[in-house]
């Protein structure tokens, strides 16, 4: 494999919906648009292609006809894909499913998939995985380059192993690949406080904390493990059908942001509302993890593009 002096990283906030042929559309058009702007690996939120969410159910078939035909868009596209989708697998136990991001390199091979460890309830039908998996990718001079994926909750720690954290610190991956699809509410929902006072969602003490906490979680990861974490979150809510067109995709706010964090700060982020593209480039070639910031591009749906450069 021919090295590189930089990587290209980018993320995709998609609506992710109940849909899944309007789930791989949009996969569909997140593969084109990092192919024109030349991404060496795209991430995409957690359920992209299969939806996620308590009410979630889905045609087995076609969840594996439309994983397929992601398969062959993404084989043509020449760009290396990180999945996340619920999915099936016939393992030595019998068929198990699976909350994965799988790992997809440029010439459209599988060849690693990281499955959720954390499950909350909405993941009733899962089965956990065992333990953060890390694969190498060989793009630089002196050593391979090393990847883990976390999955919502595998960085939040809500439930499930405390110490998952500490593990990806002891692991010091150079990326790591965190997909969620957290909790959203219509910024016009009341929520009730204690006190029983009545306020909107979006201007509630709760989504603050949430918002807070979330980003807290990120940037301490980052500088536990030394490493750069790219994260993206699914725009709607997990019942958010793309039939309902008094709804925008553009209501909404994510529960946690979107973009590239490192020690350094956030070198990348997008606005925490409706569908929204990132890229971000770095050093390969230095030896140290002194991470230098080669370019970062944010893109939204109608074609704005904010460019930051550092040295």
């Amino acid at each position: 494999m021919l090295l590189k002096e930089s990587i290209r990283y980018a993320g995709a906030q998609l609506p992710v919906s109940g849909d899944i042929q309007y789930n791989k559309k949009e996969i569909f058009k997140a593969l084109d648009w990092a192919k024109e702007n030349e991404v060496d690996h795209l991430l995409t939120p957690e359920g992209s292609l299969s939806g996620y969410g308590p009410k979630w159910t889905f045609n087995k078939q076609e969840l594996f006809d439309a994983l397929k035909e992601v398969e062959d868009k993404q084989k043509q596209s020449g760009v290396s894909l990180h999945l996340g989708t619920c999915h099936q697998e016939h393992e030595e136990i019998g068929d198990v499913y699976r909350n994965q991001i799988r790992h997809y390199n440029e010439f459209g091979d599988l060849y690693s998939t990281t499955n959720k460890i954390c499950l909350v309830g909405i993941d009733v039908n899962s089965f956990p995985g065992k333990e953060i998996n890390t694969f190498k990718l060989p793009y630089r001079n002196d050593r391979d380059y090393k990847v883990c994926g976390l999955i919502c909750n595998d960085m939040w720690q809500w439930e499930g192993n405390k110490g998952l954290n500490c593990k990806v610190s002891d692991i010091s991956p150079d990326v790591i690949l965190h997909a969620t699809n957290g909790v959203k509410h219509d910024p016009n929902t009341i929520w009730k406080h204690f006190s029983s006072e009545e306020v909107d969602y979006d201007k509630s003490h709760v989504r603050k904390v949430f918002e807070k906490y979330h980003r807290a979680y990120l940037e301490m990861t980052s500088i536990m493990s030394s490493s750069i974490i790219v994260t993206v979150d699914s725009c709607v809510p997990w019942d958010w059908m793309p039939d309902d067109e008094n709804i925008s995709i553009d209501t909404y706010r994510t529960s946690s942001p979107s973009g590239v964090v490192s020690s350094l700060g956030w070198l990348t982020e997008v606005k925490p509302n409706g569908r929204q593209y990132f890229y971000h480039d770095i050093d390969t070639m230095n030896k140290e993890r002194d991470w230098k910031i080669v370019n970062s591009t944010v893109k939204n749906t109608v074609n704005n593009v904010m460019t930051l450069n550092y040295e």
